[in-house]
């Protein structure tokens, strides 16, 4: 017997048979291009961190600040410091503190947000270029570079819930006025101040981070030994607004014993010859 099949027939039936095939097979087959379901946006699971970070970038303007969004709009948007002295000297002649520090700050951004994991409990970020950064710029700058052997010494990390962390190693010539009157016995006071570019205090509230804002490694400075660390805040007013500057005073003590082999002792010596003391 023939069989006469129409067009339309034809196109119902595949429909009809891909229906039932669909309901047939299972949900961990019919998924198998997903490698896990650890991150979830908007309860859908996503297959890689990758896609994730796309998704979360896909309408993201990185102009805007991120309190403007989340319920959050009018509020400065609060951004937490911590610093990491890790050496550094002083140039008597130059008046000037050389150092390297890695800078770490903290600030939470709502459009960033998305559903984590304990197995994966950050998105690592290799770009920060995407995402909105604090303009931080050091006052008292005399030359500066950041760091990129192997690769880029930057770190940036989102959170589950929107706070992203960024980790910075940089090298900075800071400038530190000197007063050497009581030579070589003296003390020098040396600032590392650091504050918001373009944002007055009403758009970024930059701030210490509560436990440890300020470490170092007990360094030894040249000549000097550091033998005090304090650091606070406070606004500087400007024609274009306030703004809040974070600073760090390194107190260094001289090192005398350099000064006693090569400078007291012979001096003595010479004194005391003719004198046969």
């Amino acid at each position: 017997m023939a069989w006469n099949w129409s067009a339309e027939t034809v196109l119902i039936g595949s429909l009809l048979i891909g229906i039932v095939n669909s309901n047939l097979i299972p949900d961990t087959i019919r998924n198998h291009n997903i490698s896990h379901k650890d991150y979830k946006i908007h309860g859908k699971p996503h297959a890689t961190k990758g896609t994730v970070l796309s998704h979360l970038l896909s309408h993201y303007d990185k102009t805007v600040l991120p309190s403007s969004h989340g319920g959050n709009e009018g509020l400065p948007t609060t951004v937490k410091v911590n610093l990491l002295i890790r050496d550094g000297s002083l140039n008597d002649d130059k008046t000037e503190f050389s150092t390297t520090v890695t800078l770490r700050m903290n600030w939470t951004d709502q459009r960033l947000a998305y559903h984590g994991s304990s197995k994966h409990p950050y998105l690592p970020v290799h770009d920060g270029h995407h995402l909105w950064t604090p303009d931080i710029f050091f006052n008292n700058e005399k030359s500066a570079h950041f760091h990129h052997v192997l690769t880029p010494n930057v770190l940036y990390k989102i959170y589950p819930d929107g706070t992203v962390f960024m980790s910075s190693r940089l090298s900075l010539v800071l400038g530190c006025p000197m007063d050497f009157t009581w030579f070589p016995f003296d003390r020098q006071t040396c600032q590392i101040k650091l504050s918001s570019y373009g944002h007055t205090t009403s758009e970024v509230a930059l701030m210490w981070k509560e436990q440890n804002p300020v470490e170092n490694f007990n360094f030894t400075a040249g000549k000097h030994v550091i033998e005090a660390i304090r650091y606070g805040q406070k606004v500087s007013p400007t024609s274009s607004g306030d703004y809040v500057i974070l600073t760090v005073d390194l107190t260094f003590q001289r090192l005398l014993s350099s000064y006693v082999s090569h400078y007291f002792l012979p001096t003595v010596s010479t004194a005391c010859i003719p004198a046969k003391c």
